[in-house]
């Protein structure tokens, strides 16, 4: 996965959705969609986890 650090900072906080960003080529990934998919959920899992 490539992209600013911005947005990769982004995906990992919640403030960008892995989808929509991907969709809209705020970061690129190698792979299919299926990784993709999965990419996305494990990220909402990583964001629930970081300290309010």
């Amino acid at each position: 996965m490539t992209g600013p650090a911005d947005e990769l900072v982004g995906l990992i906080t919640g403030s960008l959705d892995p989808i929509q960003g991907f969709m809209q080529q705020k970061y690129e990934m190698e792979g299919d969609i299926q990784k993709g998919t999965r990419l996305a959920s494990t990220v909402g899992q990583l964001t629930d986890l970081l300290p309010d």
